[in-house]
């Protein structure tokens, strides 16, 4: 099992070449470390990705207003689509198979005020 004649043959020939054996080490040393860094990048990115979902419902659907991209019965390109409140009554009456069902209203950067208290929020 221990036989010291290969011993002797290994450790003379690192001697006989320093330069090899000590880029062979330091590329093994780098590799290693490399392969430990994507697999904790790979595990990060799957904890932030677990943790961003995991709050929704697996049958919910979220839906956002944004801007057209094509004319519609005379109304003009890239215009603004606003939901209002009776557009979520609207989808809850006439639509079968939704049980729960809830509007939700959100400002980015906007300015509120409540009695003597203002901020940008």
């Amino acid at each position: 099992m221990f036989d010291l004649d290969k011993w002797m043959e290994i450790l003379d020939t690192m001697a006989k070449n320093p330069l090899r054996t000590f880029l062979t080490s330091l590329s093994v040393a780098v590799g290693i470390f490399i392969l430990v860094v994507l697999l904790g990048l790979g595990q990060g990115l799957e904890n932030g990705v677990i943790n961003t979902f995991e709050d929704d419902a697996v049958n919910s659907i979220w839906l956002r207003s944004g801007q057209t991209s094509l004319a519609y019965q005379g109304y003009k390109p890239n215009r603004n689509v606003d939901f209002r409140n009776n557009d979520h009554t609207h989808v809850k009456k006439n639509v079968e198979g939704i049980t729960y069902s809830s509007a939700r209203l959100s400002f980015w950067g906007a300015f509120i005020k409540y009695e003597n208290q203002q901020g940008q929020y």
